[in-house]
C-alpha cells in the first residue's frame, strides 16, 4: 500500500496517516512526527458557552486571500498538519487585529457523521482573550447547521479537559497519527512513474 501511496503523495512527498498501530519502519520513508491522539466528540445535547456579543471581536470567514497569514499562524502555533490548500477542506473563520490574523479555527476531516474542528490557533500575543472559544463556536454552528456532529483530534501537548470544555465534548478513542515523508532518493524514483503514465 505504501508503494502505491508514493505516486499519490506528489512532489512534496508528505503524507499523514491515521493508524490503529504504530507505523513499522519502511525503506524509503522517514517518520517526521508521531503521536497518540485523543479524539473528542461533541455532545449533541450541549451548546458551548456563548461569548457576550458586546465583548466579542468580529469573526469573518477566511478565504484563499488569507492563506499566507493562515500558514504563518499555523507555523507559529503548530496545531497539526496545515498546508497551502488545507482551507479548502471546510469552512475556516478568523479574528483580525487591524490587518493581522491573530486567531483562526476551521474544519478538516469530513466523515459521514462527524466533521473535525481543526487548526484552532491563537497568536501568543493575544492568548487569554477567549478568541479560540469564539471561533470554535462559529465552527460548531456551521457544522451543526449541516446536521453533522463536531469532533476534534487533540495532540498529546493539548490538555484534553481544556479542549473538551471548549468543544463541549467527551473523549472517544485514541488514534495514532504518523506524518511521514519520503527520502530524497526515493522521491525521484516515485515521481518518475507518475510522469510517464
Amino acid at each position: 500500500a505504501l508503494q502505491a501511496l508514493r505516486i499519490l503523495a506528489g512532489p512534496s512527498g508528505r503524507v499523514a496517516l491515521f493508524l490503529e498501530e504504530p507505523l513499522a519502519a519502511t525503506p524509503g520513508w522517514s517518520l517526521e512526527r508521531a503521536a497518540i491522539l485523543s479524539q473528542m466528540i461533541a455532545k449533541s445535547d450541549v451548546e458551548p458557552e456563548r461569548a457576550s456579543e458586546s465583548d466579542a471581536p468580529p469573526v469573518r470567514a477566511l478565504t484563499a486571500d488569507d492563506v499566507p497569514q493562515m500558514l504563518a499562524l499555523a507555523h507559529l502555533t503548530e496545531p497539526g498538519p496545515f498546508r497551502e490548500r488545507t482551507h479548502e477542506l471546510g469552512a475556516f473563520f478568523g479574528i483580525f487585529e487591524g490587518d493581522r490574523l491573530v486567531a483562526m479555527a476551521g474544519q478538516r476531516l469530513h466523515l459521514p457523521r462527524d466533521v473535525e474542528v481543526s487548526a484552532v490557533c491563537t497568536h501568543p500575543d493575544v492568548r487569554g482573550r477567549g478568541y479560540a472559544r469564539i471561533l470554535i463556536q462559529a465552527v460548531l454552528r456551521e457544522i451543526r447547521q449541516r446536521g453533522k456532529r463536531p469532533s476534534c483530534m487533540c495532540w498529546p501537548t493539548t490538555t484534553p479537559p481544556s479542549a473538551s470544555t471548549k468543544l463541549s465534548a467527551s473523549p472517544s478513542a485514541a488514534t495514532s497519527i504518523s506524518p511521514c515523508s519520503r527520502s530524497r532518493a526515493e522521491l525521484a524514483r516515485a515521481v518518475r512513474p507518475s510522469l510517464i503514465v
